[in-house]
């Protein structure tokens, strides 16, 4: 049950040694530990930094609509 092509990457995991799948099956949750941490980090410089705009009294948010314009509709029929 050996799968090798040169125009892609197939292969059998029986071919892989025991280490490269401990090394695998290891890897994959502390990479997604790492990234939920990164995740954390930036949403939390994100809040700060809300806060420190509307303790400055920046507005936060979409603008909001012109209301000051008129529209005009006519019947063109």
């Amino acid at each position: 049950m050996n799968y090798k092509r040169k125009t892609s990457v197939l292969y059998s995991s029986r071919n892989r040694s025991t280490f490269q799948l401990r090394l695998e099956s290891s890897c994959l949750p502390m990479m997604g530990a790492i990234a939920e941490f990164e995740r954390d980090l930036i949403n939390e410089r994100t809040k700060e930094g809300r806060e420190r705009a509307k303790a400055q009294g920046k507005h936060l948010g979409r603008k909001g609509q012109d209301t000051t314009k008129t529209v005009v509709f006519t019947d063109q029929a």
